[in-house]
């Protein structure tokens, strides 16, 4: 029997509305499907890259919330946490070199954890800033974030890939003299859930509708080669089916990936363990209707955009 006093389609004001699900789902969706893929890339120790230089050097950051010697950054954000994926075999972090000497993150003089969000490693004692620190890691090949989130209140990233002419490695001075939550680095997909819906009824009988959201993704890259890539895949998409998240459910059971810090959830899942069981943290399902890929162009001399717009149909 339908209530009419009360609001359909809404139990509680706090919880995370469709939009919000949608968001979330899509950035948990692409950034494992990209890694799945193998959307990564491998650093090792002491090995150089085409532009020679060594991205497993750490830096030593500063940050008022440690002691100076506490707080070290890798050469690129966004690190692989990932595993079980299909292509290759992202590094799973197990410890740093000091001076080059391999020294363990859970036991010892040097335990530490990972900020993987952040790109970062917190000591819990202070190393000397004098000190050569290399790790081996896996970092993301494309950075899935919500859009909003660039680029006006945060910086992009540029020469990520050549630490030698960033001042990469010069304390609370050059290109990484800021906060790592305000730099963003490329290539990246931004994922607009824009206001615009439609609804239909789905069946007789009840209040189950087919909800049609309007999804924008935006592709930003210094080489137009990997922009179009991204807005390939994405456009590719178009009729295929995925599980939107219950986001609320998962905080109420903390089996978010990572915390609000960007460190492993010891109760964590993946995207593919959220979604395997009928009944466990989906939401609903989604289906791509419309994936429509509009023209790229140079923003500048060093920065290409470009976007796919989709329509994504729900039945809740």
């Amino acid at each position: 029997m339908t209530a009419f006093d009360s609001l359909y389609g809404i139990t509680n004001f706090a919880d995370l509305d469709l939009s919000q699900i949608m968001t979330g789902t899509l950035i948990y969706h692409y950034d494992w499907g990209f890694v799945n893929v193998g959307g990564y890339v491998n650093v090792t120790y002491n090995k150089l890259n085409i532009n020679n230089a060594d991205m497993s050097r750490l830096r030593a950051a500063k940050d008022n919330l440690y002691r100076d010697g506490q707080v070290w950054e890798f050469a690129h954000n966004n690190i692989v946490y990932e595993s079980g994926v299909a292509v290759g075999n992202p590094i799973a972090i197990s410890g740093v070199y000091v001076n080059s000497n391999f020294q363990s993150l859970t036991s010892g003089t040097y335990q530490g954890v990972i900020e993987y969000k952040r790109g970062r490693v917190i000591f819990n004692n202070p190393i000397p800033q004098t000190s050569q620190l290399n790790i081996e890691y896996s970092y993301k090949a494309i950075s899935v974030v919500e859009a909003k989130n660039y680029p006006i209140l945060r910086e992009i990233q540029f020469r990520d890939f050549d630490p030698n002419t960033n001042n990469f490695l010069q304390i609370a001075s050059g290109d990484y003299n800021k906060s790592p939550n305000a730099r963003m680095m490329l290539p990246l997909c931004g994922i607009e859930v824009t206001p615009r819906l439609q609804t239909t009824p789905h069946e007789l009988g009840n209040r189950i509708q087919r909800v049609e959201t309007t999804v924008v993704f935006h592709a930003l890259g210094d080489d137009d080669n990997q922009v179009k890539k991204i807005i390939t895949t994405i456009a590719r998409q178009k009729e295929s089916t995925f599980f939107l998240l219950d986001m609320n459910l998962m905080a109420k059971s903390g089996v978010f990936s990572l915390d609000i810090n960007g460190r492993l959830n010891s109760g964590g899942l993946s995207y593919p363990n959220l979604v395997k069981d009928e009944g466990s943290y989906r939401f609903g399902r989604s289906y791509i209707m419309m994936a429509d890929a509009s023209d790229g162009k140079w923003i500048s001399n060093n920065l290409y955009h470009g976007t796919v717009r989709t329509v994504i149909e729900t039945i809740y």
